[in-house]
């Protein structure tokens, strides 16, 4: 049986080509194909048709002062097309535009560019920081999570929020409340609420009884009796295009643009593999911190004890320090789980998340990062992804390999038996 050639996208724009023996490949998961709209009529016509909301310009009515939220870089959200579309009905207005960063870093000049364009210089843009930016206690979740929002919030008019919806691996999706908590939410609420990831019900695309979701969604609610919010949110496919635009009240918005969701990236396949080769895809291969999400996914459609490469550029680093402060914090994956166990810090469920899997498989890596960087974090880099694989089918000899393409949003999901 001859070769198969896989085209496995590297960093922004990057591409490595394997040739994989045809009978070793058990399946190359993708983003589920749909139809696109017209992509220069796909926002346009989502704002003429907004959800349980007036249009646009009769929300903003005579609003002097407006916030726009936005996603940071980590999002291949399409925040510059959302803001040209705005323009015409912020015109006259005062704008200020906050950057939902959660717990990630302010955006680097190149990544305002990015996100931006020339409309850098048309805003006042805030970065949001969620341990000094000025916050303020709107009261507490019914799980007892203190909701510290960004004062910004509550000292303009009308808030417009955006965002993109994908499966999000303890949240259920990003997207829709996930744009105040965490995105603009003081340290000790986010902290609070991400302690819940470790609940068995905190997962890919689950929502009901999901104790992380709750909290957004209970800060959503307090903050909607306080302010007037207008939300515009993405489903892309796995080239960033659009699939659908969903607009008008946040929670409306937010459960159209699920549905779209789920029928791209909700993939079925039939078998787990001895070998899973999970590919993060620009932006959300910023650092090993973002880029765990793709061994959330990698690792469903992975047998126990078998290898899971992950492939992520790894740009900007590891990521948030206690993360991996946590990691190396254990001489094995089980002394790190048991460290865990005590007090939750920050950092803690995604420590957790892959001392777990490395307890039960292995995990290795294929980036930028350089291999000393990695030390103590108990997975292994590998400098050549080829050789990785060949090197994998050797451990693994009737072994398959499955391919994971967008893993930090595609969620395997494998299908009952054929009845004999």
């Amino acid at each position: 049986m001859p070769d198969r050639t896989v085209a496995v996208p590297f960093g922004k724009d990057g591409t490595l080509s394997l040739s994989i023996p045809e009978s070793r490949i058990a399946a190359v998961l993708t983003p589920n194909p749909v139809a696109l709209p017209p992509q220069d009529r796909v926002i346009p016509d989502a704002l003429a048709r907004p959800r349980s909301s007036p249009a646009l310009g009769a929300f903003l009515g005579n609003a002097g002062k407006v916030l726009v939220i936005v996603n940071d870089a980590t999002r291949p959200t399409p925040t510059r097309r959302f803001l040209e579309a705005l323009l015409p009905d912020l015109e006259g207005r005062s704008v200020s535009v906050l950057v939902a960063t959660g717990i990630h870093d302010a955006l680097t000049e190149d990544e305002k560019s990015y996100l931006f364009g020339p409309l850098k210089d048309r805003f006042t843009i805030h970065c949001h920081n969620s341990r000094t930016s000025p916050v303020e206690h709107i009261g507490d979740s019914k799980n007892g999570t203190p909701l510290l929002i960004n004062r910004l919030v509550f000292e303009h008019d009308k808030v417009i929020l955006t965002g993109s919806v994908e499966p999000h691996y303890f949240a259920g999706y990003t997207g829709g409340r996930k744009g105040f908590m965490p995105g603009v939410a003081g340290y000790e609420s986010i902290e609070r609420n991400h302690a819940h990831a470790l609940h068995p019900e905190s997962k890919l695309l689950s929502l009901e009884h999901n104790p992380v979701h709750q909290d957004m969604a209970d800060a959503l609610s307090v903050i909607l009796d306080r302010v007037d919010v207008f939300s515009m949110q993405a489903v892309l496919d796995g080239d960033h295009n659009i699939v659908a635009v969903e607009t008008g009240h946040v929670r409306d918005s937010f459960e159209a643009a699920v549905e779209a969701c789920n029928r791209i990236y909700a993939v079925p396949f039939r078998e787990k593999s001895d070998i899973v080769v999970a590919v993060c895809s620009f932006p959300m291969d910023s650092n090993l911190y973002q880029s765990q999400k793709g061994l959330e996914s990698g690792k469903l459609a992975l047998e126990p004890g078998g290898i899971l490469i992950l492939v992520s550029e790894c740009r900007n680093g590891l990521g948030e320090g206690l993360f991996v402060k946590l990691l190396r914090a254990g001489r094995s994956p089980a002394d790190v789980l048991h460290k865990i166990r005590g007090d939750y810090v920050l950092g803690a469920h995604k420590a957790a998340s892959i001392a777990k899997l490395a307890s039960e498989s292995e995990i290795w890596l294929y980036s930028k990062l350089p291999a000393a960087q990695l030390d103590g974090l108990h997975l292994r880099p590998i400098p050549d992804l080829a050789g990785g694989i060949e090197e994998a089918s050797r451990r693994k000899p009737n072994g398959k390999i499955t391919f994971l393409f967008s893993a930090s949003t595609l969620v395997p999901l494998q299908e009952a038996p054929v009845p004999a």
